[in-house]
């Protein structure tokens, strides 16, 4: 009887726990935000990288839809356009909570796929490396 009541106390502990760990985090991930990884090379002169900012924009039939303006510098001023973006969910299987959004936008005839997170955007080309863009100020706002 005391063994049951043991792994009872433990079984609700671990709730507990698990249930305020749940509820310390974000319920949902934010994805509107600024992702960056311009960079300027003082030595060069250029500027090279890649900026994404996402925000809300309004669509019919309710859904919330998404645009972001996008920045491409490869050594000069960065080319720049408004995309829509294809964004889906990525639920944490416990909690329910959104922990990552998938998103895909074709930018100067380029397919892209990325994957946001709290703290970055990971992103690729359809046929070029893994870049990562940091979540915080744009390059233009200085560091």
């Amino acid at each position: 009887m005391r063994a049951l009541k043991y792994w009872r106390g433990m079984v609700s502990l671990g709730l507990l726990l698990t249930i305020s760990a749940a509820s310390a985090q974000d319920a949902t991930l934010k994805l509107s935000g600024i992702y960056s990884n311009l960079q300027y090379n003082s030595e060069s002169g250029d500027l090279n990288g890649m900026e994404i900012m996402i925000v809300p924009a309004p669509s019919s039939g309710g859904d919330v839809a998404w645009r972001a303006f996008v920045q491409l510098a490869e050594g000069e001023a960065p080319s720049s356009d408004v995309v829509s973006l294809t964004v889906n969910t990525g639920r944490d299987a416990l909690t329910k909570n959104i922990n990552a959004y998938q998103l895909v936008f074709t930018f100067a005839g380029v397919k892209y796929i990325g994957l946001v997170g709290s703290k970055e955007m990971q992103l690729r080309a359809e046929k070029g490396p893994m870049q990562h863009l940091l979540r915080g100020k744009s390059y233009w706002e200085g560091k």
